[in-house]
């Protein structure tokens, strides 16, 4: 493998704008140069010096972040030793006619300089990037100026991720540090010690992590922040959307008092994707049956399809909500479903019941299902409630709670 001339560099998330394909596009450039250069379209040794110096630094930027599989990164070193052998003879060339050499380091092209940058950028272990910055003055000028200023902004983003560590806790540390982020699997919104709650800036951020990919290994998230509302959470949503925590298997945001009329909170997360075998809490925030229509609607157009619990506890859902999750289940939806929690939600009635019994009785509802929640008053609703007795414990052997 190759090394960079930079020294060995740590890993970073490498950003979609350096793949595999963008950099067989930069290798290619590269090649064309030392071709005009092989056909003496270069004019000194210094130009071609330059070309030679960004096919270093991009191949073995590449071998060290491991971006490629192995037989890609082959190619690519032999193509790069290619554009070397074409350099040796180009600089020989250049000495037979006289053409002077500059022993000046050479900067590589600012773009190439500025995909490496983000690759290394991670706001919470900046120092790689710091370091590949103070390599050089040419660096450090392509680094700050121009429409970029990428060193600018990962010191802002640095900065907002510390203010992020201090109201979040990580397996129950708290404040959470900067390396604990980076490794955490589970994250709960907190307090600081000094009384700082979680602010819409701290959601913005969480979700630029999100979205970066340095928050990956997250598998449970808990955000319990009942001040911000539907639109304090819309960075979060938005970068769940785009496939953001691709391990998680549990986001729960309980005690958020999400609904704020019309079902916005589920139409708002009807557009969010969550990775296979994940469950979603969304107990105690004032969800009526419109929310859970709407809710129904986004399952029946696709959203969720591999959603494995599901709690509605503790809201506002009357009868039209339970028959709107039994249709949901009878339309073959929610295949995956596991647990469903509909306790704490008094207005259930005695026909919704009956629905949903009528619905487990059919083949293909909730194959998967393996428990229900029910509020207690559930349990005196007479015949309606022993048919769905009946269902569950004969027919279904699906566990059936009455909290």
């Amino acid at each position: 493998m190759l090394a960079s001339r930079h020294g060995k560099r740590r890993r970073g998330h490498l950003p979609p704008a350096l793949d595999q394909a963008s950099a067989a596009v930069i290798l290619a450039d590269l090649e064309a140069a030392a071709a005009a250069a092989a056909n003496g379209r270069f004019l000194d040794a210094n130009a071609f010096q330059a070309t030679v110096a960004a096919a270093d630094d991009l191949v073995g930027f590449l071998g060290e972040a491991r971006l490629l599989p192995d037989s890609i990164l082959a190619e690519y070193c032999e193509r790069y030793n290619a554009v070397k052998l074409v350099g040796r003879r180009v600089r020989a060339k250049l000495r037979r006619q006289g053409v002077g050499q500059s022993d000046q380091i050479v900067s590589l092209p600012d773009d190439i300089v500025r995909h490496i940058f983000a690759a290394l950028a991670n706001p919470l272990d900046p120092a790689p990037a710091v370091h590949l910055a103070s390599t050089c003055k040419y660096l450090r000028v392509a680094l700050r100026t121009g429409s970029g200023c990428e060193l600018q902004r990962l010191q802002s983003f640095t900065r907002s991720t510390d203010l992020l560590c201090d109201v979040v806790s990580v397996a129950g540390a708290q404040p959470a540090t900067r390396a604990q982020l980076q490794l955490a699997t589970t994250l709960t919104t907190t307090r600081s010690a000094t009384g700082r709650t979680f602010k819409v800036g701290d959601c913005s951020t969480l979700a630029a992590l999100m979205e970066g990919g340095w928050l990956d290994r997250l598998q449970a998230l808990r955000l319990e922040v009942p001040y911000l509302g539907v639109a304090g959470f819309r960075p979060i949503f938005e970068a769940l959307a785009g496939g953001a925590l691709p391990k998680l298997r549990h986001l729960n945001l309980s005690h958020n008092i999400l609904d704020e009329g019309g079902g916005c909170i589920c139409s708002a997360l009807s557009r969010i994707r969550l990775p296979a075998g994940c469950g979603l809490s969304l107990s105690n925030n004032r969800i009526t049956s419109d929310g859970v229509v709407a809710l129904a609607g986004a399952l029946a157009r696709g959203a969720f399809p591999s959603l494995v619990a599901l709690d509605l506890s503790d809201n506002d859902i009357d009868g039209a909500g339970v028959e709107a999750i039994a249709e949901c289940g009878r339309m073959g939806h929610l295949r995956s479903l596991q647990s469903l929690n509909l306790d704490g939600n008094d207005g259930t009635t005695a026909a919704s019941i009956d629905v949903l019994a009528a619905a487990l009785r059919a083949w293909g509802t909730f194959p998967a299902l393996k428990s229900i929640y029910l509020p207690h008053e559930a349990a005196d609703f007479g015949p309606a409630g022993a048919r769905l007795v009946a269902v569950c414990n004969r027919e279904r052997n699906v566990g059936l709670s009455w909290i």
